[in-house]
This record gives structure tokens, sequence and C-alpha cells, in this order.
């Protein structure tokens, strides 16, 4: 970044320059069907149940309807990720 900008323009360049990166990326994590998504998510609750999580799960699940498609969505993209949810359910 030229030094002869003053700091509002850089700023400004750096917002104009992160928001055309921002637009150039594709969602990658999709909503999966019911017969794949479920699996997943029984999974889950087993794990905060062993953890003595599962109602605190559900209350997160019933508040936020969009939050089960992506938690199974994202356990299914990430085998890593899908290891942390599963090993301490806490962490969500």
């Amino acid at each position: 970044m030229p030094a002869s900008l003053k700091p509002s323009e850089k700023h400004t360049r750096k917002n104009a320059s992160s928001a055309g990166l921002a637009s150039a990326l594709a969602p990658r994590i999709r909503p999966l069907p019911a017969k794949v998504a479920k699996p997943r998510l029984a999974d889950l609750a087993e794990a905060a149940g062993d953890a003595g999580l599962a109602d605190d799960l559900s209350r997160a699940l019933k508040e936020n309807e969009a939050l089960a498609p992506f938690l199974a969505a994202v356990m299914e993209c990430s085998p890593f990720l899908r290891s942390l949810m599963l090993d301490d359910p806490a962490r969500l």
C-alpha cells in the first residue's frame, strides 16, 4: 500500500479488497439430504448425552432451526471438525 495514502484511505482500500474477495468465495457447506443428516445428528446427540449435555443440545437446536442442518453438513464435510464435536460436545 502506498505510503502517501492517509490512514482512512488505506482502511477504505482494504475494505474494498476484502469485499471483492468475499464476493468471489462460493459457499461450500450445503444442506444434506435427511438420510445423510439424521445419522450425523444422532451421533452428536449420543455424544452430547454421554457428556451430560443432551438438554443443552436439544435446546440449542430448538432455538435455532438452521443449526441442525449446518452442524450435520459440517460433520459430513469435515472429519476433523466432526471428531472435535463428538469428542468434546461442550465445545459447541
